[in-house]
């Protein structure tokens, strides 16, 4: 993701519960340790016109020297891990 410290998720599918992240990452590709995990459900209330849902995240930039960017981590859980990862670019 790069430095930026926000992200748009799309094409969520209703019911289901998602879960999110974000670590820090140095020159070398390092990552520091996980953000508090934040969870979220899709509202299955979406009517049949709309093909997916959007939820946009936000988070505070690292005061940490040494910091190059940030990735994001998602999904759903499987096994205790989650199903997605999104990496700087």
């Amino acid at each position: 993701m790069g430095n930026v410290t926000t992200y748009a998720l799309s094409n969520l599918i209703p019911g289901k519960t998602y879960y999110c992240l974000v670590t820090t990452y140095d020159a070398s590709g390092k990552e520091g340790p996980p953000s508090n995990e934040i969870s979220f459900t899709v509202s299955q209330s979406i009517t049949a016109a709309i093909t997916s849902s959007i939820v946009a995240l936000a988070w505070d930039r690292s005061p940490g020297l040494g910091v190059n960017g940030y990735r994001l981590h998602y999904g759903t859980p499987v096994a205790g891990t989650l199903t997605s990862s999104m990496s700087e670019t």
